[in-house]
């Protein structure tokens, strides 16, 4: 399928509407059937294990029984292989919250040894390959995160990275695991210049010549994406695959061309909300997707989002597109200390990762930032800790401020959101609306309102709702529910 990406890419970003009608407005076609929120069917997840106790991959918890079959990097593996923070593709059946995974495979991003530490943007260099590091976000060999200065990480050493690709071709780690001790080399790249023994293999900016003896699987020539796994010659040029099958292996997602439901997590490196790209694969949206924790203008390049829908000849046809990015908060800043803001109280902390967005036609960095005078909006996640972990900072001359999160307690006239453990209170005077299009806004009762509200649980993710506040107070002039409720 990589080798198609930039065909179909172009195509439907010219054609989106043509292409959405043949496939009958983004619900089939193909071989592909639009499944109702909720129903048991199977399909294909891919995305970062999010817990353990079998497996949860986008918000899905996998249950995984004898017959389940668990690869790991082309190997048979069991269960107590598998960590928190790998990517990983599962095949099974399921709805929006449990399943039965039949498959399980992690293949890792790069294996090698480490040629450049760089503590101030926080990145690893590994066969030429720049690691982006996310403070109390990426894993490093056990189930805990690490902040880059915890990590340890020196030259010389061999790592196992497993993450998402962004735009500038760099990985942004999910987990690194320490690798000492082994001699095995995994990277993956196209081919050029291939002959009967010998084949170059281009990686980012990085080139080898990779020396192989066992037989080359069917299909690989010169443009193939494949996996090289070796030894690496003494200069750091050269790579010995392995003389067996795993040696050199085609590469794609692992997912059926056609089928009836998919959830793929990852980075968007290229396009927009009508047609991008996650994990090499092509997502294109219609009228009838569904946009969680933000709008369609939010899906940009090096944003992380997940797309569901049925997947036809290879392009994601999405019912729902939701951004990983579901905590914001606008309001004055009342306190800078190095990368990290204060805003309505709360801290926010930005990161060499952050787009910073022009104000008024002038690009803007951190240093534009200034206490009791800026007013900015801020788009992110929480990490392990809690803090929010910025992704975009837009500054504004909008007084109005506001916090939106998942809520994890209510009660009949109160809401507990994620963020910050924040209690925000309403009166007589608070306004209650639904979000049904990213335009359009439903009013409705207070008691409806509380009755929609579904705190975040081992079963729920929590409704994320937005609360715009009086200004200087926690008190709701107007809460309004965001996405799934």
């Amino acid at each position: 399928m990589k080798e198609m990406k930039w065909v179909i890419f172009a195509a439907l970003s010219l054609f989106t509407a043509v292409t959405l009608t043949a496939c009958g407005g983004g619900g089939g076609g193909g071989g592909g059937t639009t499944t109702p929120s909720g129903t048991v069917s199977t399909g294909f997840s891919k995305g970062v294990i999010e817990d353990k106790g079998s497996v949860v991959v986008n918000g899905v918890k996998f249950e995984i029984t004898a017959a389940t079959s668990i690869k790991v990097d082309d190997n048979p593996g069991i269960e107590a292989e598998l960590k928190r923070g790998m990517v990983v593709r599962v095949k099974g059946t399921f709805d929006d919250r449990t399943g039965t995974a039949t498959e399980i495979e992690f293949d890792d991003n790069i294996q090698g040894p480490i040629t450049a530490v760089n503590p101030a943007d926080k990145t690893i260099t590994v066969l030429g390959k720049v690691v982006k590091f996310e403070d109390n976000i990426t894993r490093v060999n056990d189930d805990t995160a690490k902040v880059f200065s915890g990590a340890g990480f020196t030259v010389g050493q061999r790592v196992e990275v497993s993450g998402f690709d962004d735009s500038t071709g760099a990985i942004r780690a999910s987990r690194i695991d320490d690798r000492t001790g082994t001699t095995e080399v995994e990277v993956k790249g196209t081919v050029s210049a291939l002959t009967g023994s010998t084949f170059t293999l281009t990686s980012g900016t990085s080139t080898f010549t990779v020396n192989f003896t066992a037989a080359l699987p069917a299909g690989v020539a010169s443009g193939s994406f494949v996996e090289v796994r070796g030894t690496l010659s003494a200069t750091g040029t050269t790579i010995t695959a392995l003389n067996t099958a795993r040696g050199v292996t085609l590469d794609d997602d692992g997912i059926d061309d056609n089928v009836a439901k998919v959830e793929v997590e990852g980075i968007v490196t290229e396009g927009n909300a009508a047609s991008f790209v996650i994990n090499d694969i092509t997502v294109v949206t219609s009228g009838n997707t569904r946009f969680e924790n933000g709008v369609a203008a939010d899906v940009i390049p090096n944003i992380k989002v997940e797309a569901e829908g049925p997947m036809n000849n290879g392009v994601i046809i999405a019912t729902k597109v939701s951004l990983r990015s579901n905590v914001r908060i606008q309001g004055l800043v009342t306190a800078v200390n190095g990368a990290t803001l204060t805003v309505l109280g709360k801290q926010v902390t930005t990161t060499p990762n952050t787009d910073f967005r022009s104000f008024q036609g002038n690009p803007t960095t951190l240093a534009d930032i200034v206490a009791g005078a800026t007013r900015v909006e801020v788009r992110g996640f929480l990490d392990l800790n809690g803090k929010l972990v910025a992704t975009r900072l837009d500054r504004t001359n909008d007084n109005k401020e506001f916090i939106m999160s998942p809520v994890t307690a209510k009660s009949g006239t109160d809401l507990t959101l994620m963020f910050g453990n924040t209690v925000v209170t309403t009166d007589a005077l608070t306004e209650f609306q639904v979000d049904n299009d990213d335009v359009n806004e439903t009013p409705i009762a207070r008691a409806d309102f509380f009755n929609l509200v579904i705190p975040k649980s081992a079963t729920a993710p929590g409704t994320v709702v937005k609360a715009r506040l009086n200004p200087g107070t926690l008190v709701a002039d107007e809460l309004e529910i965001e996405g799934d409720r």
